[in-house]
């Protein structure tokens, strides 16, 4: 180690098993002691192991062998070594804070079990929490049924998550609707001479729509198999890397059905578009809306266009960020939503890839008129 100082995103909390030290940007926690975060505090700005060690009157080897402990779990930078990407890019979150640093990397390339249909593993509880219903107790107001017929109210009622698919591919028109009806730029808006804003057909914090699409396609009408890159303003696609059906399993773990699918749209955010407006830690939740929003114009453009949707928040994003060259915190994975034609031999919805048949009843105000 030449020079040496702690990092910007070290955090210290208690566990039931005690003191923990963790890096936000690295996640890897570090039991420790309160010697531990008393040699941190020393560190605020570049030393020596020797004038460190000197100014803790400990010797120099056993100060080296805890901060090789330090280094090891991201919670000390040397000046020897080039800081990674990640940490560059976090240069320009701290306005956000550490908090939110540490949400970001604590909740990625997280572990997705799934049992032998291979759905997500549940809880082995009885039942699931219900809501409790009323929840005031004022008097109760009847209302009328609402519609249900039209183009908007069909297709709302149409939107389930799919889980089986049928063999045709996806059309180019069909393609270029989901493309254009969710994320393309329907018209610039300017606030200033020099500020054009995208407005598009799902709302975004500031109309900041720092959110990216990247398409792989599977099997879709006139394209090779891969990953590409949608323009939103000049509604056009670009090539970025290959991949195909076996890759599958790594960017959705545990969602094997996802494999038969049509094309998988993940939604990045480019994080450096909401810094740009916004300095609070509460912008981190706006931009997981703004996915949120994009996600369900998806799936209604597809319920319409009468496809099969789906979403799925369980992504390995560091595996997707490697095989598209992204920069992790610059442009991040934050959901995918995916697409492909209704199986011919499924009488309606197929919410699983086995087969299995989904129980439905009414709610009360089906059962019971006003």
């Amino acid at each position: 180690m030449s020079a040496i100082r702690r990092s910007a995103h070290a955090v210290a909390h208690w566990t039931a098993a005690g003191l923990v030290l963790v890096d936000s940007l690295t996640n890897r926690p570090l039991p420790a002691s309160p010697d531990d975060v008393a040699l941190l505090d020393r560190l605020w700005e570049w030393t020596s192991v020797d004038r460190l060690a000197a100014a803790v009157g400990r010797p120099a080897d056993e100060v080296r062998s805890r901060l090789a402990r330090f280094r090891d779990h991201g919670l000390i930078e040397d000046l020897s070594s080039p800081a990674p990407s990640v940490a560059r890019a976090a240069v320009d979150w701290r306005p956000w804070g550490a908090a939110t640093a540490w949400f970001h990397q604590a909740t990625r390339d997280v572990g997705f079990d799934a049992d032998a249909t291979g759905q997500p593993s549940r809880l082995a509880a009885p039942l699931m929490p219900r809501p409790q219903w009323p929840r005031r107790d004022g008097p109760r107001v009847a209302l009328d049924p609402p519609p249900t017929a039209g183009a908007l109210p069909e297709t709302l009622l149409a939107r389930r998550t799919w889980r089986r698919f049928g063999d045709a591919p996806l059309t180019r028109g069909d393609l270029s609707a989901l493309l254009g009806l969710t994320w393309a730029v329907q018209a610039w808006g300017w606030a200033a001479d020099d500020c054009r804003l995208p407005l598009k057909t799902s709302p975004s914090g500031g109309a900041c729509h720092s959110i990216e699409v990247y398409l792989l396609a599977l099997s879709v009408e006139g394209l090779a198999p891969g990953w590409y890159h949608y323009d939103a303003d000049a509604h056009a696609l670009s090539g970025v890397a290959p991949a195909d059906a076996a890759r599958v399993g790594v960017y959705l773990p545990g969602q094997s059905s996802f494999a038969r699918a049509s094309g998988i749209f993940v939604m990045t955010s480019v994080f450096d578009r909401v810094l740009w407006k916004y300095r609070s830690a509460r912008a981190y939740r706006v931009i997981l809306l703004e996915a949120g929003h994009l996600a369900q114009t998806f799936c209604l453009v597809a319920s319409w266009l009468g496809l099969a949707p789906f979403t799925t928040a369980a992504v390995a994003e560091s595996a997707i960020e490697a095989d598209l060259g992204l920069v992790d915190m610059r442009e991040s994975v934050l959901y995918a939503a995916g697409v492909g034609a209704r199986p011919s031999d499924a009488p309606g919805w197929a919410p699983f890839p086995d087969g299995t048949t989904f129980r439905r009843t009414p709610p009360d105000w089906r059962r019971s008129p006003p």
